[in-house]
């Protein structure tokens, strides 16, 4: 639906903690996988690999999409990286709140279509969305959806596009599971905003 429409994640699941070491689910299942853990940890990791609300703390598919969704324009910063469980989740709900009122008006009481999604996701749009991904070493699920997304939009995006910004697009942030950096790390440093800044530094982003 081409309707004015701001997208607000529940957010990101904070990290779980296992003798002060930060974990998420796919570490309790690696270590119930594992024959050296005992049964004692085992228990124990899968009581604290999910703390509280949100999708899982790490760059999978649900996070890897709220984050690019801020790339796209389709989403106010924080989207992507304010945890579940911060107040500055609810604020996001009613800051997106009031811009869509606030865009639904400009629409369809001054005729103005610049805030429709398919005037925001251009293809400049998905590109800036395709370099944050490969910067951040996203799910490749997103691939999926970006293409998807892009066919849905009518905006004219391949994997040939897709391979050719991966050859010079640089890795930026390695976050968990590839790291043992979780995405609240990123959000403490400024979240999204912080990555699409250093890509704008190096010409990756339109």
């Amino acid at each position: 639906l081409n309707i004015p429409t701001s997208f607000v994640s529940g957010g990101p699941m904070e990290a779980g903690d296992f003798d002060g070491k930060g974990i998420d689910l796919i570490d309790a299942m690696v270590m119930s996988a594992d024959s050296r853990c005992s049964d004692a940890d085992i228990e124990k990791i899968e009581r604290w690999a999910c703390p509280g609300c949100g999708s899982c703390s790490g760059m999978f598919t649900a996070n890897s999409m709220n984050c690019l969704n801020e790339a796209l324009g389709l989403a106010l910063p924080g989207n992507g990286t304010i945890v579940a469980t911060h107040t500055n989740r609810r604020r996001l709900f009613e800051k997106a709140a009031s811009l869509i009122v606030q865009m639904a008006g400009r629409y369809y009481f001054e005729g103005d279509d610049s805030v429709l999604p398919r005037n925001i996701a251009t293809k400049a749009a998905f590109g800036n969305a395709m370099s944050l991904d490969i910067a951040m070493g996203g799910s490749t699920n997103t691939v999926l959806h970006l293409l998807a997304i892009a066919h849905e939009a009518k905006v004219d995006i391949t994997l040939d596009d897709i391979d050719q910004m991966s050859r010079k697009t640089p890795q930026l942030a390695k976050l968990n599971p590839a790291s043992s950096v979780f995405i609240t790390d990123l959000n403490a440093v400024g979240g999204i905003q912080t990555v699409i800044r250093e890509l704008s530094k190096g010409g990756h982003i339109n």
